[in-house]
């Protein structure tokens, strides 16, 4: 999806902090996760608001549950005008879960 970790070093085990796409609105974003998916994420705060998305893998997920974020984000982010080719973060996502 062309889209850059806000952790520089390793991210933590729990959580993802992804930075949001220059001419994105990052509230937006969180917002239609929430209303069109059910997708929670949570968004920037202070001087992060609107500027990186957080996504929280505690407690039982699968690989399903994360083809599941990953494709309703990128559905949205297209929505938003950020350009990218359908279905690229699944067919990312499935190489990277069959290779372990």
């Amino acid at each position: 999806m062309g889209l850059e970790l806000f952790a520089r070093d390793a991210p933590a085990p729990g959580l993802t902090a992804v930075k949001v796409p220059a001419g994105i609105d990052g509230k937006k974003l969180v917002s239609l996760l929430g209303e069109r998916f059910a997708i929670t994420v949570a968004g920037g705060q202070d001087a992060y608001a609107g500027k990186i998305f957080r996504l929280a893998h505690l407690g039982y997920f699968d690989e399903l549950d994360m083809i599941a974020v990953l494709s309703a984000t990128q559905m949205i982010l297209t929505q938003l005008g950020h350009p990218s080719t359908p279905g690229a973060a699944v067919g990312a996502a499935e190489t990277a879960f069959s290779q372990d």
